[in-house]
């Protein structure tokens, strides 16, 4: 079980690094193409739509066929999605691009994240998607550096290089889970669990009346709101700050890396201890680091700051984690895995749409105001609901 745990957490790893790497290059690429900035804002929205609308689906199909076949699926997706990127030529076949991602990354992430909840044995399930947290955090941190190394490397046509890793990155994947992933012995990795267990939430219905689910919704939305301000919002804060585009790209992969990096010893910590206590602990305190975030000036104390922010989002993430992977073993992992998804990728869009208002109508300082009473308000109505729900520590 250990080994094919690692083979999915190194396929998982080189695709989403080979993911950031080209999605570090897609604005200037489609700026290249003609795009204006509400265009290029749909483009990247799009893939976040498509997550939105057939997350729970996919979550609902993986019941049926095993998170780790519906991960097969996706990597193979992925190789066509390199070559639509590599040979889009204006907008509309870029934005096709776009939008077939989003179909690969509805099944891929979050049918990944399923796979590692059923291996995850009871009372481990924070070490293990701690490990899988980890493996998405340093990809993130470091393939938008190396994208960005790749595409200044060419002074024209910067984007082939760069979608040609895309391709290679997903051929070596798909290579790995097949010749080493094991699909032998059937799709479901614990069929004993499966046997035990049919699915509690069989419609969207079901799913919106669970207090726990609709706890770690709450959760997941402000966690993508938290994510975005710390994406296109700060970039364009440290710009207003006079920082150049590599001191912005470094200190977003710190953000980044230092959330992946201690992932790991944090999972094993919410195996430990009350995971609601750890929620609203981290979750408290992230809210006030970001709400006195603009009172900080200059390269270095941001990087400190940011350091600190990452070592308490990255406690709140293994916390929720731990709990979506608790609950995904009552309520089915695949139907539980694909809601938080798609409820993910309500709450990114969501976050770049209302920052965007809030830069415009009240002033780019404003946008961490807020989103820390936003995140504080999340886990407030979080705990009511697990508080009334009574079933997980």
């Amino acid at each position: 079980m250990k080994k094919e745990f690692s083979i999915v957490c190194i396929s998982v790893f080189l695709l989403v690094l080979g993911t950031c790497i080209s999605g570090t290059i897609l604005v200037p690429y489609a700026k290249t193409l003609g795009g204006t900035g509400f265009i290029i804002g749909v483009i990247y929205s799009s893939m976040y739509a498509v997550r939105l609308i057939i997350g729970t689906p996919v979550g609902r199909l993986s019941q049926k066929r095993g998170a780790k076949t519906i991960l097969l699926y996706s990597l193979i997706l992925y190789i066509f999605i390199a070559a639509a990127y590599l040979i889009s030529w204006n907008i509309p076949s870029l934005l096709a691009a776009r939008l077939l991602h989003g179909v690969a990354s509805a099944m891929m992430l979050p049918m990944a994240m399923a796979y590692v909840g059923e291996i995850s044995p009871e009372g481990q399930e924070g070490r293990y998607m701690g490990i899988y947290n980890t493996i998405l955090f340093v990809a993130s941190g470091v393939g938008p550096i190396i994208g960005g190394v790749i595409y200044e490397s060419r002074e024209s046509n910067g984007n082939i290089p760069v979608f040609l890793t895309l391709l290679g990155l997903s051929f070596v994947s798909l290579f790995i889970l097949l010749c080493f992933g094991n699909f032998k012995k059937g799709n479901h990795t614990n069929p004993k669990a499966y046997k035990q267990q049919e699915p509690v939430y069989s419609k969207l219905t079901d799913i919106l009346k669970s207090k726990s689910m609709i706890g770690l919704a709450c959760l997941n939305i402000v966690s993508a709101v938290l994510l975005a301000l710390f994406g296109a919002t700060f970039t364009q804060y440290a710009l207003d700050n006079r920082m150049n585009m590599g001191t912005i790209g470094v200190l977003i992969a710190v953000y980044n890396v230092v959330i992946g990096a201690i992932q790991i010893p944090l999972g094993r910590f919410c195996d430990r201890h009350n995971k609601i206590k750890l929620v609203m602990i981290s979750g408290a305190i992230t809210a006030l680091l970001v709400l006195f975030f603009p009172a900080f000036k200059g390269c270095w104390l941001i990087g400190i700051l940011l350091v600190f922010l990452g070592i308490c989002t990255a406690l709140h993430l293994s916390s929720i984690t731990a709990l979506a992977a608790v609950v995904g073993k009552e309520a089915g992992m695949g139907v539980t895995m694909g809601f938080l998804g798609s409820v993910n990728s309500a709450g990114t869009i969501i976050g770049y749409l209302l920052l965007g208002i809030i830069t415009d109508a009240a002033g780019i300082q404003n946008t961490f105001l807020f989103t820390a009473a936003l995140f504080l308000a999340g886990n407030i109505v979080f705990l009511i609901l697990w508080h009334l729900n009574k079933k997980i520590k």
